[in-house]
């Protein structure tokens, strides 16, 4: 496991100090889950616009095609992976 050091405000550290003893867990436990699940929102993210962009690809620039296929596909292919 890599180490990093970073500087956060007060009121953060303050926030992370309450929320740890109320889990009881350690704020560094804490900050890798955060940064855990931010990771994996942004892949989920980025997989949706490669998919939004290969949609309208195949539509030929048919803005109705990619609007209608967009948010099915979305959730059908996120809910389908395993993340």
């Amino acid at each position: 496991m890599k180490s990093m050091q970073i500087n956060i405000e007060d009121e953060i550290d303050s926030g992370l100090s309450e929320l740890a003893a109320r889990e009881a867990k350690s704020k560094e436990e804490l900050v890798r889950e955060a940064l855990i699940d931010f990771l994996r929102r942004r892949k989920k993210e980025t997989i949706c616009q490669e998919m939004r962009l290969y949609a309208e690809e195949m539509a030929d620039g048919s803005a109705d095609f990619a609007a209608e296929t967009d948010a099915s596909v979305d959730e059908h292919l996120l809910r389908k992976t395993q993340w």
